[in-house]
């Protein structure tokens, strides 16, 4: 009896020190929601505007960001719909750019930090279009200054997508019937 007392107390202890690991492999990337959860997002006509947001997951603050943002030649970065917390910015997103942020930007309780946003003009219709973090051309990996006195830290970079979402016309089932008459 004491025995199995003794293992469940163990069991639980090694359960709850794992989630005081220190998160996983800090991520930087493309998402189509303010929570920073989608990936995907949508576009509906030949030429489209499509809001962004940049977030970097898996980390407690960032103090800066170094990065490119590769993506399809069907669309690009409309460089007055970014909105970036106070930060200094070197280059440009297509070319390769770094945000240094003043003051540091903290995460919320899940680890996820808001870098900024803004917005992609589309000029295609019914692709499936890429937008990809990806190293900056002086680099090897896309890298984040995690604050920590630890430096510049290698981080994955995310890839996201959008695709055509053809509109649909709503019709009551009479109209369908009455097209067929």
């Amino acid at each position: 009896m004491r025995t199995g007392f003794v293992s469940i107390v163990a069991i639980m202890l090694a359960v709850s020190s794992g989630s005081a690991q220190p998160p996983g492999n800090p991520r930087l990337g493309v998402y189509f929601d303010e929570a920073g959860q989608d990936v995907g997002g949508y576009y509906s006509s030949p030429l489209s505007v499509v809001h962004f947001y940049l977030f970097a997951r898996n980390l407690e603050q960032v103090g800066a960001a170094r990065f490119l943002l590769e993506m399809d030649p069907q669309m690009f970065v409309c460089a007055d719909s970014l909105s970036l917390p106070p930060s200094k910015v070197s280059g440009s997103p297509e070319t390769g750019v770094r945000i240094d942020f003043d003051p540091v930007l903290v995460a919320d309780d899940t680890g996820i930090v808001l870098l900024g946003e803004g917005d992609f003009f589309v000029f295609a219709y019914g692709l499936t279009l890429t937008v990809g973090v990806r190293p900056h051309p002086d680099d090897d990996d896309v890298l984040i200054d995690a604050a920590d006195g630890a430096g510049w830290v290698p981080a994955t970079g995310m890839t996201g997508w959008l695709t055509f979402r053809l509109p649909v016309e709503a019709l009551r089932w009479g109209e369908v019937k009455a097209l067929y008459r």
